[in-house]
């Protein structure tokens, strides 16, 4: 997780409560961007149960993310149902990529549905998005969406 806030420029973080525009950060005059990565922090006893998440903007404003609640793993929020997915006091980082924010923005959009289980532990290559979790799919969004791999190490699909 590290790796994905080194290599993204922060410029914001939000706190989950009410959003008076949804082109604007709550409580703010930062504009929304199509990739931007959402990150919160989180202890095993918050909201989702695991350390840690990490979303993308979509180009049509939307959160796009993969989490293990509810039927199918890939999600398409609005900004106010995404921030309802955290607890009040939890905080929500906002990352702009300094390059290929607009791809990953579009792949997210267009293969968010494919990803229709949560496994966190998962053996699965990095090409498969039907078996999912969250830093997987930024991942994911970036290197197919943008040709940028977090990592520097050379990571492929077949990885």
């Amino acid at each position: 997780m590290h790796l994905l806030i080194d290599q993204l420029d922060p410029y914001i973080e939000i706190n989950p409560i009410g959003v008076p525009n949804e082109n604007y950060y709550p409580g703010t005059s930062t504009i929304m961007k199509a990739g931007d990565v959402l990150y919160s922090s989180k202890s095993f006893l918050t909201s989702t149960k695991i350390v840690g998440h990490v979303a993308i903007v979509g180009p049509d404003y939307r959160i796009y993310h993969v989490n293990p609640v509810g039927d199918v793993a890939g999600k398409r929020d609005t900004l106010t149902d995404y921030r309802n997915r955290h607890y009040v006091g939890e905080t929500i980082y906002v990352y702009g990529p300094s390059s290929g924010a607009t791809g990953a923005a579009n792949w997210a959009s267009i293969n968010y549905s494919s990803a229709k289980t949560y496994e966190i532990i998962n053996l699965e290559p990095l090409s498969s998005i039907s078996s999912n979790y969250c830093s997987k799919f930024i991942w994911q969004a970036l290197y197919y969406g943008s040709s940028i791999d977090l990592t520097h190490i050379g990571l492929k699909g077949s990885s």
